[in-house]
């Protein structure tokens, strides 16, 4: 008798824990690259807001144990804010660079990352050393930390090997973000502009960049001349969105035609790797500004920073205008706020649909 009410209870209880995840729908995982503080404040300020609205959204931030990063910093950020949706989780990702694009020592651990998440995001960074593209280096080129390379090799296993991870679960979400798409283009075989003003606008200086018009500007140079602490290395500048791309849907939304992004790099694609299309580019062409893979739709990649948390703050001051700071709104109009916003519902989007 005893044995038949316990069997009841366990079945009971079962029934009930099968019930209560129907409700509650099925946890997606986000595995988030770099997991500094600046990034953790970005992506809670996207979820607490609702701009990236996930039900049962678990958050992880990968880093490399090896890498140089403040991680303590990140934990207390986490604690301090109650986030239970983010944990962090540090593994031994540093490879050999002659070994990025191939079977190394830590595909299985990518495998194993890949088969337990739904969706990643790369994140921007310093610069990709050039050999890894057969270029030489130029003066002005500031390599990353090799403690960040394992991500040129995730990219890699996900999309271009021989037998990429995506084959398995095609909907699988990788976002891409500046350094990110860089890193998408090299880990597919792609090069990059070691520096933009340089090599396309065959310009040596901040000052005369700083005379350009705003759609030749993909960084602010005017904070190499001032106090960082005043104004911030982003601009804002306009981009042409390709017809049918992802990005197409999300500027209708939000009722503009070429929406103000905002950028700080002075790095961007040359050579476009076999297997992006180019779905967004600067007023100039000159520039490519995102991407999309041919093959797996929901492997995007942008130049700009849709996730940076001062652009939905209408209060922050930081963006140049002039001669004095003013805010993201003010500079690129509420429209463009919107867009770059409404980035994050497409991808909550492919997210629950994954």
């Amino acid at each position: 008798m005893k044995m038949k009410k316990l069997l009841v209870i366990i079945i009971l209880c079962y029934n009930l824990a099968f019930s209560l995840s129907l409700l509650a729908g099925d946890e997606k995982v986000l595995i988030i690259v770099d997991p500094t503080l600046s990034k953790l404040k970005d992506i809670s300020t996207l979820v607490e807001n609702k701009y990236l609205d996930v039900p049962n959204l678990r958050i992880i931030g990968l880093y490399n144990v090896h890498q140089k990063i403040n991680i303590e910093e990140s934990k207390d950020f986490i604690k301090n804010n109650k986030l239970s949706y983010i944990e962090l989780k540090g593994l031994d990702l540093n490879i050999n660079p002659d070994s990025l694009f191939c079977k190394n020592s830590c595909t299985e651990k990518f495998y194993d990352l890949f088969q337990h998440s739904d969706g990643i995001i790369f994140n921007g960074g310093p610069d990709i050393p050039p050999s890894l593209y057969h270029e030489k280096t130029r003066l002005i080129t500031g390599v990353e930390s090799y403690g960040r390379l394992y991500e040129i090799s995730f990219l890699y296993h996900l999309t271009a090997a021989k037998e990429p991870f995506l084959d398995k679960k095609p909907g699988y979400l990788v976002f891409c973000i500046c350094l990110g798409m860089q890193n998408l283009n090299v880990a597919m075989g792609g090069t990059l502009y070691q520096d933009i003003p340089g090599e396309i606008y065959h310009i040596d200086n901040c000052e005369d960049v700083l005379k350009l018009p705003v759609h030749e500007q993909h960084s602010n140079y005017a904070s190499d001349l001032v106090c960082k602490d005043e104004v911030t290395s982003y601009i804002f500048h306009p981009v042409l969105i390709t017809a049918g791309s992802f990005l197409e849907s999300t500027a209708k939304e939000a009722d503009i035609l070429r929406p103000e992004v905002m950028s700080s790099h002075h790095q961007c694609i040359k050579g476009l790797a076999t297997g992006l299309q180019v779905v967004a580019v600067s007023i100039d062409t000159k520039v490519i500004e995102a991407v999309q893979n041919v093959k797996f739709r929901n492997v995007l990649g942008v130049q700009f920073h849709p996730e940076n948390r001062f652009q939905y703050d209408n209060t922050k001051k930081v963006f140049t205008c002039g001669a004095n700071p003013v805010t993201a709104e003010e500079v690129a109009g509420k429209a463009s706020i919107v867009f770059n916003r409404n980035i994050w519902k497409d991808l909550s989007k492919r997210l629950i649909s994954r």
